[in-house]
């Protein structure tokens, strides 16, 4: 059984890594100290996952929204 716990952003809510998203993903299958870096491109899909790829409890959605507020700024009030 499987001990570690490889992290993937995925296209489908899914272990293994058989529907990982790869654009704007550097270091997909992270474990350990490393470090997984997603800069979304503007292409990508509404929604994508994040999963573990050994553990099918160890998931969530990433859910991708437009940034249109912030195009002329924040205003914090």
């Amino acid at each position: 059984m499987p001990t570690n716990h490889p992290f993937n952003i995925n296209t489908e809510n899914a272990t293994g890594d058989g529907s990982q998203y790869n654009d704007g993903v550097t270091k997909n299958h992270a474990t350990g100290s490393m470090t997984l870096t997603f800069a979304e491109p503007q292409d990508a899909p509404d929604i994508l996952h994040y999963n573990c790829a050994n553990h099918d409890a160890m998931n969530g959605p990433i859910t991708i929204i437009s940034n249109e507020i912030f195009i002329d700024g924040f205003d914090g009030g």
